[in-house]
């Protein structure tokens, strides 16, 4: 049987979707330098938490200073679950800061003196309200451990976000309704999995030795439904200019759609149209310097909350 927790720390449904912004690169807080993780809000959410996984090897609680912009967070060490496995400690710290963000770029920061802490993971988590969507949603922090041979399952439909971590190289299996997966895992290395909309998801730990452990630190699980997005392009070239004509096929106005063309590899045109009507259509026209040669590719991105549609053609 797995040791260890994960606590849900937001869990319901709304009409709406979910984004997330995470770090999993290990980092040592300790000497007082100031880490910095930012994250940008394409509209004011309904709500945003922020996840700290950390690691220490001491029962001392540390010294450290969290900040969301100019705002100062916290002084005080205040896990919301602290376990020790293995001689070390391992916290959970979940804020809710819907309060504190802003639309636009934001950042959180960090810094730690004294005891030896690390971070793991860093998540920011937001909940947008969107018509169209409707979202059912479960969302869990802390530190589940799988022994050699143990598994973890979810029962019901969805897609999912699951960070993985191993104390050792060893294998894993998922499955994610009739697709199986087989991963590689190495010490230290924080693993992402992306599991697609699937009738159940399980990780089954194929490690062979004793001291062998896999951690699930982070897992958000969805069941989601999302408007219909179509969108249609055209492009028509010339020696001096590249005309580009995207179609909102879509019964729903999109919030933005994002324009580019490469050439080579490079971009040489990338443009942003807030907004776009549904079933409407929009005519972008890109200048052509005489060095571009070769065959262009063009690129239309129509993004609708957390749903993106990508067309490319190349002229």
């Amino acid at each position: 049987m797995p040791v260890g927790e994960l606590i849900t720390f937001s869990e319901g449904d709304i009409d709406g979707f979910l984004d997330h912004v995470t770090y999993i690169e290990s980092t040592s807080l300790r000497g007082g330098r100031n880490q910095t993780y930012p994250f940008t809000l394409e509209k004011r959410p309904a709500e945003t938490y922020l996840v700290i996984n950390l690691q220490r090897n001491s029962i001392v609680s540390p010294k450290w200073r969290v900040w969301i912009n100019d705002f100062s967070l916290t002084r005080e060490f205040r896990p919301t679950i602290e376990q020790q496995m293995g001689g070390r400690t391992f916290s959970s710290v979940i804020y809710d800061i819907t309060p504190v963000v802003k639309e636009g770029r934001n950042e959180v920061s960090l810094s730690s003196i004294g005891t030896e802490l690390t971070l793991l993971e860093l998540s920011v988590v937001s909940i947008f309200r969107g018509e169209g969507f409707f979202t059912k949603y479960s969302l869990k922090a802390g530190s589940m451990l799988l022994r050699a041979g143990e598994e973890y399952a979810i029962r019901g439909k969805g897609t999912g976000y699951v960070v993985l971590r191993s104390n050792c190289r060893t294998r894993l299996k998922a499955f994610e309704g009739d697709r199986v997966l087989d991963l590689a895992l190495d010490p230290g290395e924080a693993n992402e999995i992306e599991v697609p909309k699937t009738d159940g998801f399980k990780l089954v730990h194929l490690g062979e030795s004793a001291q062998s452990t896999v951690a699930i630190p982070l897992l958000y699980w969805m069941e989601v439904t999302e408007p219909e997005v179509e969108l249609g392009l055209e492009a028509e070239r010339t020696a001096e200019h590249i005309k580009l004509e995207v179609f909102n096929n879509s019964d729903s106005p999109l919030d933005k759609v994002v324009l580019s063309v490469l050439n080579n590899g490079i971009t040489i045109s990338y443009k942003v149209v807030r907004e776009m009507s549904a079933r409407s259509s929009l005519v972008v026209t890109v200048p052509l310097s005489r060095d571009v040669r070769g065959s262009l590719v063009v690129r239309a991105v129509g993004i609708r909350g957390s749903l993106r549609k990508a067309v490319t053609k190349v002229v």
